[in-house]
């Protein structure tokens, strides 16, 4: 966020969102303003209307499985909030954090936004934390253009290099036979526990739609 927007700047964010988001923004100097959703994500005209009326260049957003709505993006507001964004003049972070927790049953996975922005909008962010272990604190970022080497100027000050032990770890895992066995795993497990969770919500609050 830092090397996006300057302290005081205005950063749009999805609302609802995680008390992370606001945080880190806030810690960095930014005034998160939020952009309402509904079941199919981010509304666009709403967006657009935040744009006009803060001057943001910069919007965080989760179109994969948003924390804490659930909610993905619909296939018609893509490019929509990708067009609004670039009319703005504006960088569009994709914090796509969930992609790897899929229920085992999962259909199809729409792909990043990033790989829809042939502009260098999109600043793709991923990890592999929460798919292995919160002590793995390895990610990756994608960007395009000017803003990559301000982006790895930040980095270089603020972290100088991922650990080496942590940076061997990562691709023993990710190059290993054992990773596919693994997501496979994950998956399976979290069909599990979504199906528990149903079967207690039918049961405690049938008025509820599932």
């Amino acid at each position: 966020l830092r090397a996006l927007a300057p302290p005081g700047a205005p950063v749009l964010v999805e609302s609802p969102t995680y008390p992370g988001m606001l945080a880190v923004a806030r810690a960095t100097g930014l005034r998160p303003v939020p952009v309402p959703m509904d079941a199919d994500g981010i509304r666009p005209e709403l967006l657009a209307d935040a744009f006009r009326a803060t001057g943001a260049r910069v919007l965080v957003t989760q179109p994969l499985f948003q924390n804490p709505t659930g909610a993905t993006l619909a296939p018609a507001r893509r490019p929509e909030v990708l067009a609004i964004a670039r009319a703005a003049g504006a960088f569009v972070i994709e914090d796509d954090f969930a992609r790897r927790l899929v229920h085992e049953d999962a259909g199809p996975l729409p792909p990043p936004l990033a790989a829809d922005d042939p502009d260098g909008v999109v600043v793709h962010v991923c990890s592999l934390t929460k798919v292995t272990s919160p002590s793995l604190r390895v990610g990756a970022l994608a960007a395009r253009g000017p803003v990559l080497e301000r982006l790895r100027a930040i980095q270089v000050v603020d972290s100088f290099f991922v650990p080496r032990p942590l940076q061997e770890a990562a691709l023993e895992l990710v190059g290993s036979p054992a990773w596919g066995r693994h997501l496979a795993a994950v998956a399976a497990e979290l069909r599990g526990r979504r199906t528990v969770m149903a079967t207690a919500l039918r049961s405690e609050l049938p008025a509820l739609a599932l």
